[in-house]
């Protein structure tokens, strides 16, 4: 999965720890839906335990996800094996 969102320039890796969180996971099915992130999206998900600001959240998950890319994260997610051969 994560050789995908680096495709499309999501650099969640560089500023969570655990990419595979609920944040980050929230984060990501909204890209996945077409939503453009805002700060208003990266709040609702936002915490305390996140070692990364707000805004650094933001920058990390600005990036371009086309169709292709959507195919991907659903596979990837329905069937974790598949994660570490993408």
């Amino acid at each position: 999965m994560m050789r995908v969102l680096e495709d499309c320039n999501i650099k969640h890796s560089s500023v969570v720890s655990n990419t595979s969180g609920v944040s980050v996971t929230v984060l990501i099915d909204m890209l996945c839906e077409g939503h453009k992130l805002t700060m208003t999206d990266i709040k609702s998900v936002y915490h305390k335990k996140l070692s990364a600001s707000p805004q650094e959240l933001l920058e990390a998950c600005t990036g371009f996800v086309e169709e292709h890319h959507v195919y991907f994260l659903a596979v990837t997610e329905k069937s974790p094996t598949l994660q570490s051969h993408l």
